[in-house]
């Protein structure tokens, strides 16, 4: 895994990382006619600021604002807790204040903010904010015009910057080591929760800021069932395994990998479906390349799990996904649920981090998903996440 900065060395130049996610913004932003983009998702809060948040789903996940303007200043209301060490430790950011624990209680500062810096009519784009709050705003800002600004940094991601596909190698570096503790643990009789431990410990081993879910294990009819979430259920011999570990974060960058294992000797069936997805993963790799149309690389995938046998166990929502300070950001690659989509970004660009997962979800044979890492270059897709696949289910 790359190195952490030291003074002998820069593996990261951060300023420049700052500096083209910002550029990135605010050119989208001028695009959609935006003035400033008020954002309060954490991972947007993230991309901008670089400043990493206490947070949980089940707490209070809207504590901070960050008020983004199209020539790049950056105003940061941060949780009051949070204020020294935002204040202290963050000198690229010169514009902090405190912000209450509630935001309902913090709409004044918002509103004062604005105005100071000239927005009280600008055009401003917001991506997620409590309902009560908006109505407030647009009740003391009758002049501002509020837009969606919720695809700014979904958009703004896809496509990195060298600095960024840096550490996304130590992310895929860091489920890969959560892979390998998590194949390593299976056995005859182990329960799936005790395999996702396995996993955390190794990720957690290295270092890494968050995980952001129990890594994903599934089990015979757990697989068919779609079960997303490890249970107390005991392995048993001739059960598939399923393993999703995308839920690592390394300095705000998500890594994400799946592999099957097989407890046992597999039947032909299994081996079959195993090696089925496994054609669907490499076919989808294999398209990732500067300027092939996203629908191409969904139809070419379903056509191998049709030939297979098993298209109507075809899992496509989704196929893959980008991945960046968001586990799914743009591009966005298939969606069972809707047909014909035509999305904003639908084609394939040099330098988007694309992570592929294909799945067949076979009743009284298992399946699962095979998932990887796959940068787009210019010489063609490069795979980041590195653990090996099972190769007996191959032969």
């Amino acid at each position: 895994m790359t190195r952490l900065s030291v003074d002998w060395e820069e593996s990261i130049n951060w300023k420049a990382l700052r500096t083209y996610r910002i550029k990135k913004l605010t050119k989208y932003m001028k695009s959609r006619g935006m003035d400033a983009l008020m954002v309060t998702k954490l991972d947007a809060i993230r991309y901008i600021t670089s400043f990493r948040p206490v947070y949980s789903w089940l707490f209070h996940g809207n504590r901070y604002v960050v008020i983004l303007k199209s020539d790049g200043h950056i105003k940061f209301l941060v949780a009051s807790g949070d204020y020294d060490r935002a204040k202290e430790g963050m000198p690229w950011i010169d514009d902090v204040e405190p912000f209450p624990f509630l935001m309902i209680e913090g709409v004044a500062n918002i509103v004062s903010s604005l105005k100071v810096l000239g927005l009280d009519e600008a055009c401003i784009g917001l991506d997620l904010i409590q309902f009560n709050v908006y109505e407030r705003l647009i009740k003391e800002l009758p002049k501002v015009h509020f837009v969606d600004g919720l695809n700014a940094t979904y958009f703004a991601q896809a496509v990195k910057s060298p600095e960024e596909i840096t550490l996304l190698r130590q992310a895929a570096e860091v489920v890969d080591a959560g892979m390998i503790g998590a194949l390593n643990a299976i056995h005859e009789g182990i329960t799936e929760y005790k395999i996702a431990q396995a996993s955390i410990s190794a990720i957690m081993s290295k270092g890494v800021e968050d995980i952001t879910y129990i890594p994903l294990v599934g089990s015979g009819e757990n697989i068919w069932l779609g079960y997303r979430f490890p249970t107390d259920k005991i392995i048993h011999r001739g059960d598939m395994v399923y393993i999703d570990c995308g839920c690592a974060v390394v300095n705000g960058y998500h890594g994400d990998i799946a592999r099957i294992a097989m407890v046992g000797d597999p039947t032909a069936e299994q081996r079959k479906a195993y090696q089925a997805i496994y054609k669907m993963l490499q076919t989808g790799i294999s398209m990732l390349h500067p300027g092939i149309l996203i629908q191409d690389i969904v139809e070419a995938v379903d056509e191998v799990a049709q030939q297979s046998g098993y298209g109507k166990y075809a899992y496509f929502g989704i196929l893959g996904h980008g991945i960046g300070t968001d586990l799914h950001t743009a591009p966005t690659i298939g969606e069972k649920a809707i047909k014909n989509i035509q999305r904003e970004l639908d084609t394939i660009e040099e330098n988007m981090l694309v992570a592929l997962e294909p799945g067949l979800l076979i009743p009284d044979i298992g399946g699962g998903h095979l998932e990887d890492m796959v940068l787009v270059t210019k010489k063609g897709p490069e795979t980041l996440t590195k653990t090996k696949f099972n190769l007996e289910m191959l032969k």
